[in-house]
This record gives structure tokens, sequence and C-alpha cells, in this order.
């Protein structure tokens, strides 16, 4: 297949839209028309001619297994070669291939030193990563101060993470005093991203009034979010605004079906929850023995209520 053609033909179909455009873009283009063969063909035709915009978008596909079969190794082989012509986004790639052993073996300070050189093409993510690596002391001292620096700067270009991970730096004081209003802040910019963890405590912080005037309704609504995302914790909130009315009509079955997520994905707290439903029949047929079991898992995870309910619900 022509490359030129194809290009032609985005061109043609997208108009101004693709002036201007890298050979990646323009085949992410042909991805978004569902036409993958021939994406990958501009990719690798481009790949091949050294363009390194299209090295690194091909190392994705192979990264994620989109059009091609999954393959660690042949991602980090195509990152390489776009990070080594200044690709700032496969530069930060290839620093997490080497933090996390992907396609090659683990060895922290190359993933600190492409991390830096990322962060010179001013790479949002590349702050972030090197946030968190000064934060834990991961290839580098642990230094506070120099990840919160990180933090900021990747949160001002856009790290949605990175906005995350300063809302936690203000609402657990890691190397500051505590500042809620500050968290709420950057846990609602990370939330607007889709960030399920910075959803479930902006639904935290406006539960409880911390950093901001309580609001049922707008917890109910970031609570909903990071639920519908599969996150536990917030899955077992939905349960019990369903199951007490807050901010919701009273529903006993929409509080069972939360919990019985939740409680499926290991949580304690919801598996206590499913247990009581059961043993009560609330948005449920009443049934001992499902009882005996969620009360049971509970427990056996340390639930201090759950033991008294298994153990009093044996006798029967």
């Amino acid at each position: 297949m022509d490359e030129r053609k194809l290009i032609d033909d985005i061109c043609k179909a997208f108009g101004d839209k693709a002036e201007g455009l890298t050979v990646g873009e323009r085949a992410e283009m042909l991805f978004s028309e569902g036409k993958v063969e021939e994406a990958l063909v501009v990719l690798g035709e481009a790949t091949l001619n050294g363009d390194a915009d299209a090295q690194f978008r091909l190392g994705e596909c192979y990264d994620d297994g989109v059009g091609v079969e999954k393959n660690e190794a042949r991602a980090f082989e195509l990152y390489e070669k776009a990070a080594k012509q200044g690709h700032a986004k496969a530069q930060c790639y290839l620093g997490y291939c080497y933090e996390y052993g992907l396609g090659v073996a683990e060895n922290i300070a190359e993933a600190i030193k492409w991390y830096e050189e990322s962060a010179k093409g001013d790479y949002f993510q590349a702050f972030c990563n090197l946030g968190c690596c000064y934060e834990d002391g991961v290839g580098v001292k642990a230094n506070m101060s120099k990840a919160i620096e990180m933090y900021k700067r990747g949160a001002e270009l856009g790290s949605a993470m990175a906005q995350y991970n300063l809302g936690n730096v203000y609402a657990f004081g890691k190397g500051v005093k505590v500042n809620d209003k500050l968290a709420v802040q950057y846990y609602e910019e990370a939330a607007r991203c889709g960030i399920v963890e910075a959803q479930y405590n902006l639904g935290q912080h406006l539960y409880y009034g911390k950093g901001v005037e309580q609001d049922n309704d707008a917890a109910a609504y970031w609570f909903r979010q990071a639920a519908e995302q599969g996150d536990a914790d917030a899955q077992y909130k939905m349960g019990y605004f369903y199951m007490n009315g807050i901010s919701v009509d009273e529903d006993e079955e929409e509080a069972f079906k939360w919990y019985m997520a939740a409680a499926q994905q290991g949580d304690a707290d919801s598996q206590f929850a499913v247990g009581l439903c059961y043993e009560c029949g609330c948005g449920v047929e009443i049934d001992y023995s499902s009882a005996r079991e969620w009360y049971e898992r509970a427990a056996e995870q340390g639930h201090k209520e759950a033991k008294k309910a298994f153990k009093k619900l044996k006798k029967y």
C-alpha cells in the first residue's frame, strides 16, 4: 500500500485538519476511522524511514496490542529509537519500561536518566514520574521538596496524576502543612480528567466538608463517577447512600448492587454489608447461608463486626 496515497487520502478526508500533522498523527486519524491496517502500514513505512513520531506510535501499538500481537520487547525497541532522536514522550515511556522492567531488564538509573531527558522537553508525565521517584526514594535520594517541585511543574503542564499527587501532598501533609482547601483544588482538577482516586477523595472531602463546604449532592456525583470506573471504596459509598437515601432516592436493591460490586473486589466493609443484606432481606431475599459466607469473608480480613455476626449466625 502506498504511504503517500494514504496520507493524501487523509488530507482529502479531513481537509485543513491534516495540515501540519506528523505521520503519526495522520495515522491516528486512520485509527479513529477504524482503518487499523492502513494506519499500521503508514507507521511501519515511516518507521523504516526513521520518523521518530511514527516509531513512538508504532511502539504504542505493540505495547497495547493494537492491530498487532502485544510485544513489550518490540515496543521497547521502538520507544528507544524514537527517544534517541529526542522524542520527549518516547523518552518518558522508555524510562517507564526501565523502571518496571517492561521489555527490558529493570534499571532504575536508566529510568531516571530518560525521565530527566523527557522533562527537558517539557513532557508533563516525566515530571510526575520524577516526583514519584523523589517521594519514594526510587533511584534517587528521597526528597519531598523536590518531589513537590516536580509535581507542580507536571501539574502546570497538564499531568492529571501530578495534580492528584499534589492533592495527596496537601491532604496528608507530605512535606507541607495540611491544607484541605488546596487538596480539594488539586483533586478536582484531577477528578475532572478522570483520575478515579481523585474522584473518590474529592467525594470524601465534599461529604465531610474538609476544605470545602459540605455538599452531599456533589459528593454523590463524584462517588458515582469513581464507582462507575470500578473503585471499590466509591462503590461502597454508593451502596451506603442508596441504603440511607443520601442525595438519592432510598433504594435497597440499588444499595445491594453497589455493595456486592465492592464486596466482589474484596472490600471488607462491603462484604459485611452484603452479609447484613442477606441476613435482613434488604434489597435481596433472606439467605442465611449467603449471609454467613459474606460475614466469613469479611471476618477473615479482620472485620470485627463481621466476626461477631458470623459467630452469631453460626448458631442458626
